[in-house]
């Protein structure tokens, strides 16, 4: 589509998403800003719409743990694979490795993952506690 374009993750972005608004980055980053300085992230957009983002979830200075969503009506079209090989692209000018986690039975995340280049090291069970 003509309208849609890819961006870096900044405030804006932040501001139009519906899955990574500024909740996210405080829950998982400590706020906007460090996430601005030192986390990585890619959105699509068509118009002021955030249809498709690729982010950090965590990283350091030598990986990134991508986190992934594409909006519901725009899936099929290649928007992940657009999003996640552009934050591919700046991981590795970083100098950084990313990674893919994702649940055994999340069969579309697994092939975009494997289109992607990446391939299964091991399964391993993930314990968490609500707050």
């Amino acid at each position: 589509d003509q309208d849609e374009m890819i961006k870096r993750t900044n405030e804006q972005v932040i501001a139009a998403s519906k899955v990574f608004p500024s909740s996210y980055y405080e829950a998982y980053w400590g706020g906007v800003d460090h996430f601005l300085s030192n986390g990585v992230g890619v959105a699509i957009l068509n118009g002021e719409d955030v249809v498709s983002e690729c982010i950090s979830i965590f990283s350091s200075e030598k990986r990134v743990e991508i986190d992934i969503w594409t909006d519901e009506a725009c899936r099929g079209r290649g928007l992940a694979l657009l999003a996640a090989q552009q934050m591919i692209s700046i991981c590795v000018e970083k100098g950084r490795t990313p990674h893919w986690d994702c649940d055994v039975h999340h069969a579309t995340s697994a092939k975009l993952a494997e289109k992607l280049g990446f391939q299964w090291t091991k399964t391993y069970r993930l314990f968490y506690a609500s707050r």
